[in-house]
Order: structure tokens, then sequence, then C-alpha cells
């Protein structure tokens, strides 16, 4: 008797995540009928909400950079080498910022 194995067929739907973010009572109403509990729709909040805050602050720190490479340029022309080399080190070490938690 030979064995057959059964394939079970799983759909997966994405959620738009603007949909979520304006009407997270509904999405989880919807996904609660579904078996999904309301906590793992809490935590996707949390990790948008904090990919947001990430993702602005890294905007924020490229902006800073591209300001700084415009004032080392504008120093090195006005012969002000010393704070040309510090806008450099304060450039640098916005390279090297911590993401804060």
């Amino acid at each position: 008797m030979a064995a057959t194995a059964a394939h079970a067929t799983v759909t997966v739907q994405m959620i738009d995540i603007r949909r979520l973010r304006a009407d997270p009572a509904a999405v989880k109403s919807a996904l609660a009928r579904r078996g999904v509990p309301a906590t793992e729709i809490d935590e996707v909040l949390a990790l948008d909400e904090r990919l947001r805050a990430v993702t602005a602050h890294r905007d924020e720190l490229r902006a800073r950079v591209r300001q700084l490479s415009k004032e080392v340029e504008s120093a090195h022309r006005s012969g002000e080498r010393d704070r040309a080399e510090k806008l450099k080190q304060e450039s640098r070490d916005l390279g090297f910022a911590r993401i804060p938690p």
C-alpha cells in the first residue's frame, strides 16, 4: 500500500499598512474572526511606529551630513582648515551615530 501525502494549500493575504494605521480596530475585528490574536496586530503597529521613528532619525542624520559637507567645502574655500577639520569630524561621528532605543 502506497502512502500518499496530503498537501495543504495556504493562502496568504497582505494587509495594507495604511489601512491598519487608519482603522486598527476594524482590522483586529476582521482578523479575530480568523483566529488572529489582537496582540499580534498591536505588535505590528508598534513595529511600524518604531520603523517610522528610525526612518525619520536616519533622514535627519543624512540631512545634517549633507549640510556639514557644504560647510566643509565652504570652510576649505575660505582657508579655514581647522574649522573644516572639526566639521569633517562631526560628519564622521554622525556616520557612527546610534539609533535611539
